[in-house]
């Protein structure tokens, strides 16, 4: 493996950093100990009152107030996005309580809710623009082929739970919502461009005008060069990821009652990373760097109509096509895996009033994936290399007004029907009582299921590990490598949730969330029989998919908004999380209990937002993450700073600093096929925003 020398001469701005990190560290004590005479007025951002009242889709799929919402719900807007200095999604992210966010390396993060992290975590469902972006190859996300221009992010809608009854299979620890900005509201044009020592280079551009006085439209193009991580010893790792995406949105208001919108988007990537790969000859294990490209094109068409006050209809359908290329370099591509997935999808749903206490939302869903796999050289092979899969789904949601104002009642139901295990039903029950205006309770049971992944279920091989001979008295190599089962069947859930909100003055409120999930039937890999195949020979040792294990998490969510003064808003959180899993006494995996401690026990996080006179702000955040005993990881604390200044309304210069408390840190190691954890760095970009 060859190490490349940093491109950056860190002895030469290391006193700046230096000094960056005591100025941003007095500053944040100033702001957290220090008292402040308030300023007179206008605050640009949401005042506190709209922030917690406003409103949400996902927990209904219908607009209702954050306040009002049974569920673990927690909004991050576009005000929060632009001051966290964030680039990229997983960053956002971040700021949400109860989620687990770690950079793997340069474009990999393991996300998760309530649990089960992992660069492969498969119980998390991920939305854009009501678009899945969750992938059946392995029930999860590829993070870094799944972005969009952050400032053109509305909100974050974040659900921490699970939400099958409205959004079927797969959200079982909770949903990600990620909204953009309407073409009504993105008149105009904004260019951004920045550079830094990570952050090498970024920029975007977006256009927003309109055709007649009913069909708005806006495009946008976004492009980013990341450079790599470091291993322990500061060495650049090979995972620099650059990337080009642009899109469009066109919306129609042709009349009061109908609304018609047509959006798409194209993406193209690269990326590369040392893997290592098992070998039947010695040395038994070889690293190589794998470059990876990604691209994907997507088309969302939605017509709203609107029947009276009460009442609505939605259809929407959209098509999406991705495409990972993944290619051996060292060994001259004699090993490559490309996947290619095309999805169809088309969504119906009806809201109604039915008298004066009763809400019903219904629906009926179809969905079309067909995908090919190509794979060439002894790492991967599937069963089949092209399938199509379909989902039929139907759900109804009732809201019943028990005590109008005072109690509200939820119950609802998802039956799917997918090709894995086929019928899946998906129920749940909300209760949410405002015993006062300032104190709401709610609580909820649900059930919710994770379906087989094409992996589990099809994947013929995928080579882990080659034992040497004689290491475990035997004469021949042992190849151990994954194999799926079609007798997978589904991960299950029963989850238990109360909550509390209260908003003790103007300026504070607090938000608790409390949960106790029982999960049944999880994923364990078991020993299969071995087998002598090969000249020379080895022996064969499948580690088959199968539903072994059966597990309880537990903990609670606190999040915490004060307006200390007019300019200054602080956001505090804190959750905690416990786990327990325990695979079947017949089992003969000994790996899979290690998911409970690959999730941290413990995070805490300070959000600090100061407006200063003559448009200055400073933005700080700090943040705990436990430790990850399973990974080897320790606990580390970072902290962010974000100084700005608006010369005018149409411009904006900001400073960015990132992990400013330590040269590097490690926050997660995906253990498969990676030879090596990467860090990540203290950095520092600078940006331009300018709007006309």
């Amino acid at each position: 493996m060859v190490l490349r020398e940093k491109s950056v001469n860190f002895t030469k701005i290391s006193g700046c950093y230096t000094i960056l990190q005591i100025f941003a560290a007095l500053i944040f004590f100033i702001l957290t100990i220090g008292s402040l005479k308030a300023y007179g007025v206008d605050y640009a951002e949401l005042s506190f009152e709209e922030l917690i009242n406003i409103n949400v889709v996902t927990v209904s799929k219908k607009e209702k107030k954050l306040s009002e919402s049974p569920a673990a719900v927690y909004v991050v807007t576009s005000d929060d996005i632009h001051k966290s200095g964030a680039t990229t999604i997983p960053e956002v992210l971040r700021m949400v309580p109860g989620l687990q966010v770690a950079q793997i390396n340069s474009d990999s993060w393991a996300i998760s809710s309530r649990g089960f992290s992992d660069a492969f975590a498969n119980k998390l469902l991920v939305l854009i623009d009501g678009r899945s972006v969750y992938t059946h190859f392995y029930s999860g996300v590829y993070w870094h082929m799944n972005d969009t221009m952050i400032e053109d992010i509305e909100r974050i809608e974040v659900i921490r739970g699970p939400g099958g009854t409205l959004w079927g299979a797969n959200a079982v620890s909770g949903i990600i919502n990620i909204i953009t900005k309407k073409a009504i509201d993105s008149q105009g044009s904004l260019v951004t461009a920045g550079i830094g020592d990570e952050e090498k280079a970024f920029g975007s551009v977006r256009y927003g005008g309109k055709i007649d006085d009913d069909i708005y439209y806006k495009i946008f193009a976004k492009y980013f060069n990341r450079d790599s991580t470091v291993d322990k010893f500061g060495h650049d790792k090979v995972d620099d990821w650059k990337a080009v995406r642009f899109g469009f949105k066109v919306e129609w208001y042709n009349s009061k009652d109908n609304f018609f919108a047509l959006q798409g988007g194209a993406s193209d990537g690269e990326t590369e990373d040392t893997t290592s790969f098992p070998s039947l000859t010695p040395p038994f294990l070889f690293e190589s760097i794998s470059p990876k490209t990604f691209s994907g094109a997507y088309f969302i068409g939605k017509w709203q109509h609107t029947y009276s006050d009460t009442s609505d209809m939605t259809f929407k359908c959209y098509y999406d096509r991705k495409k990972y290329f993944e290619r051996d370099r060292r060994k001259d591509n004699s090993h490559y895996i490309r996947l290619i997935a095309e999805t169809i999808d088309f969504d119906f749903q009806h809201s109604f009033a039915m008298g004066s206490r009763n809400e019903v939302i219904w629906g009926t869903g179809l969905r079309l994936i067909y995908d090919t796999i190509k794979d060439k050289g002894p790492i991967v092979s599937f069963d089949d290399d092209n399938r199509s899969f379909y989902l039929y789904s139907a759900f109804v949601q009732d809201e019943i007004s028990l005590i109008k104002n005072k109690l509200l009642l939820t119950i609802g139901t998802k039956l799917e029907h997918n090709d894995f295990t086929g019928f899946e039903f998906q129920p749940c029950i909300r209760m949410l009582w405002a015993a006062t205006k300032r104190n709401i309770f709610w609580a909820s049971v649900a059930r919710a299921v994770r379906t087989p992944s094409r992996y589990e279920a099809d994947l013929e091989e995928l080579r882990q590990n080659v034992i040497p001979p004689y290491v475990s008295n035997n004469p021949l190599p042992i190849l151990i490598f994954l194999k799926g089962s079609h007798e997978f069947d589904s991960e299950k859930l029963f989850a238990y949730e109360l909550g509390y909100r209260v908003q003790p003055t103007d300026r504070l409120s607090i938000d608790v969330a409390t949960f106790y999930n029982d999960y049944d039937d999880l994923r364990t890999l078991e020993f299969g029989a071995q087998t002598i195949k090969g000249l020379p020979p080895y022996i064969n040792q499948p580690l088959l998919a199968d539903n072994n294990m059966d597990g309880e998490t537990y903990g609670m969510e606190i999040a915490v908004n004060c307006d200390i003064v007019d300019r200054w808003r602080i956001r505090t959180s804190y959750s905690y999380l416990q786990m327990h899993l325990h695979p079947d006494s017949n089992s003969s995996d000994s790996n899979s209990k290690n998911d409970q401690d690959k999730s941290p026990h413990n995070q805490f996080a300070i959000y600090s937002f100061w407006k200063l006179p003559f448009n200055l702000h400073i933005d700080l955040s700090f943040k705990y993450v436990d430790n990850l005993p399973a990974l080897n990881v320790s606990s580390y604390t970072t902290l962010d700073t974000r100084f700005s200044w608006e010369p005018g309304n149409r411009y904006e210069l900001s400073i960015v600093g990132k992990n400013l408390l330590e040269d590097r840190h490690e926050e997660f190691w995906q253990q498969a096929l990676v030879p090596a954890q990467a860090e990540i760095e203290r950095s520092v970009y600078g940006k331009f925003t300018v709007k006309f």
